[in-house]
């Protein structure tokens, strides 16, 4: 009998000793500020699709409290519901990131210039009087920058 549970007590340890050191530890309280800032316009769809892909997979890593996704010049093309020059995965990438929670924002100044109806955006996201503006707003509050 003492060797029944003396084998039992020795299984139980090896087997259990290795699974609690394979635990992973819970990730950190979420700390960072990332804001990805697009400028790049319709002649390179794979860098704006790229921002909003690599923006959302930083919201989801859990490591960050917040990330925006600011757009002024030619990529506030991006947002324009009736633009046709750009393949149509650019606006589902968009949409999925702002679904993930990524803060979309566009500069008002470039809707005018590039003639964009802030009605028409698609997705509708936030739009800010100025792009550098707000950039210099989040950079004061500790935002990191990332620029495609």
């Amino acid at each position: 009998m003492l060797r029944y549970v003396l084998t039992t007590l020795l299984t139980a340890v090896l087997f259990l000793f290795p699974m609690a050191a394979m635990a992973k530890d819970p990730p950190p309280s979420p700390k960072g500020k990332l804001v990805f800032v697009a400028m790049t316009g319709p002649e390179d769809a794979g860098t704006l699709s790229s921002s909003f892909r690599h923006a959302l997979a930083a919201k989801k890593s859990g490591y960050l409290e917040d990330v925006v996704w600011l757009s002024w010049g030619r990529a506030v093309v991006a947002l324009d519901s009736e633009t046709s020059v750009l393949p149509k995965e650019v606006k589902e990438h968009a949409k999925a990131a702002q679904k993930g929670g990524v803060r979309l924002v566009a500069c008002g100044q470039a809707l005018k210039k590039w003639n964009v109806d802030r009605a028409k955006l698609e997705p509708k996201v936030e739009v800010v009087a100025n792009g550098v503006d707000e950039l210099a707003r989040l950079v004061s509050l500790g935002y990191e920058v990332i620029r495609y």
